[in-house]
């Protein structure tokens, strides 16, 4: 999939004053491209990645998911293009703790036909890892569990509890081996837009962009 974002703007309202975390941003990825957005907190990287993604309306400008506007959409048409066509990693978990890895991977392709779903939830489940636990249910995982069904991240959520050299070694050998399967996924034509602080995680990246007064450079 190609994206484009051309000239695009937001503004919330706090109280009596105006924020514009995002001012005339534009950014393309290119089919099979991984571009890293780095910026610090408050510059506006996740509005933009919101809007990218289709849930979050911008104010101006447009955006396109190949030659489709997702907000020239209904609501209805743009959550079933999403599910075909968008997928989101976060640094935090947001698994659902009353299903299993499989279920909580099969709920990412709600709307889709369910033996695709199956069938592309197996296939991710094994390249994962998780065969043996696909049946478990997060909350009764094991600490490191966790990371490995929200997998593609590349900086670590890690257990306080860790004894720090056990958690430093985990974190590296997660990071690298989630960006090596960022950096497959794009293997496949697919494009990749990979928001983080991390130096080293953008190293992978074929170009890296940094929010500067709303827009990334």
């Amino acid at each position: 999939m190609h994206l484009q974002l051309t000239d695009i703007s937001k503004t919330f309202q706090r109280g009596g004053d105006s924020i514009r975390p995002v001012v005339e941003a534009s950014l393309t990825v290119a089919p099979g491209e991984l571009v890293g957005l780095q910026g610090p907190s408050g510059s506006g990287k996740s509005t933009l990645l919101l809007i990218a993604g289709g849930l979050l309306s911008p104010d101006g400008g447009s955006v396109r998911w190949d030659e489709t506007d997702p907000y020239g959409l209904s609501g209805d048409a743009r959550t079933a293009l999403r599910g075909q066509s968008i997928g989101f990693v976060f640094q935090q978990f947001y698994l659902i703790p009353y299903l299993s890895v499989r279920d909580n991977v099969l709920a990412a392709g709600v709307g889709l036909p369910i033996e695709q779903c199956r069938d592309t939830a197996d296939r991710l489940i094994e390249r994962f890892g998780l065969t043996e636990r696909r049946l478990h249910h997060p909350a009764r995982s094991a600490r490191r569990t966790p990371a490995r069904h929200s997998r593609g991240r590349c900086c670590g959520h890690l257990a306080s509890s860790w004894p720090m050299s056990r958690r430093a070694t985990w974190m590296r050998t997660t990071a690298r081996s989630s960006c090596r399967r960022l950096r497959e996924v794009t293997e496949s034509g697919t494009a990749v837009l990979l928001v983080t602080h991390d130096d080293k995680a953008v190293q992978i990246a074929d170009r890296v962009l940094r929010m500067r007064d709303g827009k990334p450079l």
